[in-house]
């Protein structure tokens, strides 16, 4: 049986448009209808007009004389008088498209706690032709209270709704002319009411000079009006004052935008000069966004648009020179809260701290490419301490903490857009400079073409950077036509870990240290383990690894393989950043050659490349334990005596030890994928990924135990570099490291003499003696990075504690603790860095010091051995 749905059409003096407007309804199938029509103080016949056309209509009219009570009362009025539990809108100069009440109100008839539904529309001109489409549901417009204050995207002559939340929540406000659609909206997205999206064209919204929309003042005053009393309904909080602050600002910026298509010049002008003080973000970024504004808003409607129109109105070069003149006050603000948080984290006597910038310039190691850098961090830091913050800051100190963004930004530019992003906005923040801007319109140029333009004309007019390095002038493979951006923040993202690890049990021995209890799911069978390695094969295939040795870490980033006709493999290739199993992030986009020619091999070759295989955890979980179980696939293969085998690994004395001692593979075999990151072969043989990144599977795991502890094995482990009486509890150290140092670890050794732990550097013994001292162990303690990867030759119950820093715990290690039935503990140091230096100092939480607290440590061995006596 159809159903009925009661449809409010106010009017006023709408003689030019009710005909087609009737129409439409009149057209409308699978429906049944009744009209409620509020004639609101016409003068020029149209109740009389619509009486006719209605005459000729098989459905029930009620016609509502008012005396200009507003468009709000009028629809209010209607939606009171119908006699239907749907109630539509349609204004008498927009049209109603096909199917539109009967696919709305089978949404609401299918789903009784959907409460009301919105449709697309096409814009349309006087005439009735399409100017531009709106699909806000692409845009992620919704009917939560963040979507409804962030897109504001309804239309009430696209809008359908039970008549018992109309009751419920007042319906539109009569007080208001303008923006009454979005007050509704808002009403309801706090009242929960749930809505939804018909994902079809099914309105059609006429643009005429006439039109309330027209109206840019009245429209500009009601949106700020209505948005400003919805966002004082929001609860006190930081995530909600970040809200607050992006929808004042997004407003405030559309408002502009409108003011400007409407000619209405000195409001757009007001506006935008607003925006500035309101933009949650940072300056260039918010020149980019004010920029696109006006391009996609204007594109949405329809509208002409040529980007030279924009940058040469005397209104936008007006704000060009507020941008140029920036707000000296904030930058001091900054530098001034920057210093004092710095100063409050060293503590009552900063010289004394082991962060004070001085003593970090004799207490880190500098040897490293990024050394020069860091020193120059800690010189600005020291700079910064005596720098009187009553005072605005010299040039100097702005220019030179400038370059040391901009530097880091050119070291990350070829492996990461986010942090080079950052990094060149913060450098635009504190010295705006030619090269930055340069750099961001690169950064922009192929997402936000309007905004890069509009970065380009402020650039010309800046000065340079003096004394820093040069920018890339090849593309990185984020500027690379087609390339997705990330969604996921890859291995050291927070929610991502969390979900990884929601399956085990936390039980909290102290504060700090937790015992993971694996989850209990059964261990896959011995047939599954042995299943053999998938090895693709592919005639003239290529690969390429993105060149490690470009980077100032040596790390790769990112490979990939392809067939004869280039087509990449997804499922043989990864770059970062590479997500866990459990993130829902979308795949990222492929790495691209490198622009250098490949290398030909006209030989069968083995290519065997993953992300950060230079690495020894990578090396010896991931790309060893594939080169190995590949082989024993292809152990009957015609050229198994004669492949090459390309690699990552490098040429660590471990890695020659698994190639060439252990798997007897001479060195003419192999191919440095270092030195020749991009190469072809006649035969190219590649095997599957054995697990996901950082999950080293249970086959890979036995593999590594098979090959590593083989009973045949003659060499003894070496315990002459051991102290203490036993070597049954070990302390893995990570030795005179530059990259993830361990500070405090002698003091914590000696406080550990009463438990006989031996501290042994695993660097300076061969895999094979680790493999067995580890299979030895019955406790190991050991800071995160020092040699865990060792774990995998651990025996059943061997009892385990990881150190490791704030803000830097990835699951590397739960998967082998689980596989090996280890009993797995953590512990988490309380000291960070400064957050300055967290910033400026280090790439990320996974590069910093790890600051041993002596007492904790003490704590946690004592409480893991006495658990287990």
């Amino acid at each position: 049986m159809m159903p009925w749905v009661s449809v409010v059409l106010p009017f006023r003096n709408a003689h030019k448009w009710l005909p087609s407007s009737l129409a439409s309804l009149l057209l409308q199938r699978n429906i049944r209808l009744e009209l409620v029509a509020i004639d609101d103080g016409s003068t020029d016949g149209s109740g009389q007009l619509l009486e006719q056309i209605w005459a000729k209509s098989p459905w029930p009219l009620q016609l509502i004389t008012t005396a200009g009570v507003g468009v709000s009362q009028a629809r209010n009025l209607g939606w009171q008088q119908a006699k239907n539990e749907l109630v539509a809108f349609l204004d008498a100069d927009d049209l109603c498209l096909e199917q539109r009440l009967a696919n709305q109100a089978a949404m609401l008839n299918q789903n009784q706690a959907l409460q009301h539904v919105l449709c697309g529309w096409r814009r349309i001109n006087e005439a009735g032709l399409c100017i531009g489409v709106v699909e806000p549901w692409r845009e992620g417009a919704g009917f939560t209270i963040e979507q409804a204050l962030r897109h504001k995207a309804v239309l009430p002559s696209a809008w359908m709704l039970r008549r018992e939340i109309l009751e419920r929540s007042g319906g539109f406000d009569p007080g208001l002319t303008q923006a009454e659609d979005v007050d509704l909206l808002c009403r309801l997205a706090f009242e929960q009411e749930p809505g939804a999206w018909l994902q079809q064209l099914a309105c059609g919204y006429r643009i005429h000079p006439q039109g309330a929309s027209q109206a840019a003042r009245p429209q500009a005053r009601s949106l700020l009006f209505v948005t400003n009393r919805f966002l004082a309904k929001l609860p006190e909080g930081a995530s909600t004052a970040s809200l607050a602050a992006e929808v004042r600002y997004a407003t405030s910026a559309w408002a502009g935008w409108h003011a400007w298509s409407c000619d209405e010049r000195s409001l757009a002008e007001e506006l935008w000069n607003s925006s500035f003080g309101l933009s949650p973000m940072p300056p260039a970024l918010t020149w980019v966004h004010l920029a696109e504004n006006v391009a996609r808003s204007s594109q949405r409607v329809g509208q002409l648009f040529q980007i030279e129109t924009l940058l040469g109105d005397p209104i936008w070069l007006r704000l060009e020179q507020r941008w140029l003149t920036g707000n000296p006050a904030a930058v001091q603000r900054t530098l001034a809260s920057w210093r004092q948080k710095l100063l409050e984290e060293l503590g009552p006597m900063p010289s004394a701290s082991p962060w004070w910038p001085a003593k970090l310039l004799t207490a880190l190691k500098f040897s490293e490419p990024l050394g020069e850098l860091r020193i120059e961090v800690l010189n600005w830091s020291i700079e910064l301490l005596s720098w009187d913050p009553k005072q605005l800051p010299p040039l100097q100190l702005r220019s030179r903490l400038a370059g040391i963004l901009w530097h880091w930004a050119v070291i990350c530019w070829g492996e990461t857009k986010r942090t080079t992003l950052n990094r060149l906005e913060q450098s635009a923040v504190f010295y705006p400079s030619g090269q930055v801007l340069a750099a961001l319109e690169r950064v922009h140029r192929a997402a936000n073409s309007a905004g890069a333009a509009a970065l380009a004309q402020l650039g010309k007019q800046l000065p340079a950077l003096a004394d820093v390095p040069l920018l890339s002038a090849s593309p990185a493979f984020w500027e690379q036509p087609g390339q997705p951006a990330d969604s996921c923040n890859g291995p050291q993202c927070p929610p991502c870990i969390e979900k990884e690890l929601q399956a085990w049990g936390r039980l909290v021995l102290a504060p700090g240290l937790l015992q993971w209890l694996p989850p209990r799911v059964l261990a896959d069978p011995p047939s599954k383990q042995a299943i053999p390695l998938t090895i693709w094969e592919f005639p003239s295939g290529s690969c390429w690894i993105r060149p490690p040795l470009a980077n100032p870490w040596g790390i790769t980033h990112g490979l990939a393989v392809a067939d004869q006709n280039g087509v990449i493999q997804a499922q043989l290739s990864r770059r970062y950043p590479q997500p866990w199993r459990s993130c829902a992030a979308l795949p990222s986009g492929y790495e691209l050659p490198p622009p250098i020619k490949a290398r030909w091999f006209d030989a069968t070759v083995l290519a065997v490349a993953d992300l950060s295989a230079e690495i020894y955890y990578h090396w010896l979980l991931e790309n060893l334990p594939r080169i190995g179980l590949a082989l024993e696939s292809l152990s009957n293969d015609k050229d198994i005596n004669s492949l090459l085998l390309w690699h990552n690994g490098g040429e660590s004395k471990f890695v020659a030890e698994g190639l060439q001692v252990m798997l007897g593979l001479k060195p003419h075999r192999l191919i440095d994928a270092r030195q020749y990151p991009y190469v072809s072969a006649r035969r190219l043989l590649v095997p599957a990924f054995p697990s996901s990144f950082g999950n080293p599977s249970a086959a890979a795991q036995n593999w590594l135990r098979r090959f590593w502890l083989n009973s045949d094995l003659t060499e003894t482990v070496d315990n002459s570099n051991l102290s203490g009486n036993s070597n049954k509890r070990l302390w893995l150290s990570r030795g005179d490291q530059r990259r993830r140092a361990v500070w405090g670890e002698l003091e914590a050794l000696e406080k550990l003499q009463e438990f006989n732990i031996s501290a042994v550097d695993l660097g300076g013994i061969s895999v094979r003696e680790q493999a067995q001292l580890l299979a030895s162990a019955e406790l190991v303690v050991a800071p995160h990075g020092a040699a865990m990867a060792n774990l995998v030759f651990a025996s059943k119950g061997t009892k385990v504690l990881e150190m490791h820093q704030p803000g830097y715990s990835p699951p590397y290690f739960h998967g082998i603790a689980k596989e090996q039935g280890l009993n797995f503990h953590s512990c988490e140091q309380p000291q960070r860095p400064p957050a300055l230096f967290q910033d400026l100092l280090w790439e990320g939480p996974s590069s910093e010091p790890i600051h041993l607290d002596q007492a904790l440590v003490h704590k946690s061995v004592e409480l893991i051995i006495k658990m287990n006596l």
